[in-house]
């Protein structure tokens, strides 16, 4: 508009826009630089976040059978101790019946004896508890027939 009625007066001499230009392009470039340079960052840091997701999932599978093995140990754990307690359960009620088996096994030749692995103190125990729990079961119901009330309470 005003360059129609002739009132503009130069605001920049042409070298002062060319230096202006250079200036321009130059950062333009320094600008594509960094955008270069911060793609092939991001595209770093993007291919470690899928490597570390994948370890992850390894490890996450790595637990899960590890428990899942654990749990299995547990329960096999738990039926061994079930079996040594019945086993010395019915060493124990053949010793009262036939002391004399039990002595005999006890007098075997020290080759052909079982090897000792302490666990008798232990069964003993759980086998005592389990005595003493019925006992007082049948205490409980003698006491509760007593009042005319059933075995439950």
């Amino acid at each position: 508009h005003k360059a129609i009625y002739g009132k503009i007066e130069g605001l920049h001499s042409r070298s002062e826009l060319v230096r202006s230009l250079e200036e321009q392009k130059r950062h333009a470039h320094a600008l594509e630089t960094a955008l270069t340079e911060c793609q092939t960052t991001l595209k770093g840091a993007e291919e470690a976040l899928q490597a570390e997701v994948k370890a992850r999932a390894d490890r996450e599978e790595h637990y899960r059978e590890k428990e899942t093995r654990a749990i299995e140990a547990q329960f096999a754990l738990d039926h061994a101790e079930a079996e040594v307690v019945r086993l010395q359960t019915l060493v124990d009620n053949i010793a009262k019946i036939h002391p004399g088996t039990v002595k005999h096994l006890q007098d075997i030749d020290e080759d052909k004896k079982f090897e000792d692995r302490g666990m008798s103190d232990v069964t003993r125990f759980a086998v005592d508890k389990k005595a003493r729990a019925a006992e007082e079961a049948r205490n409980r119901a003698a006491q509760n027939a007593g009042f005319g009330l059933d075995a439950d309470g």
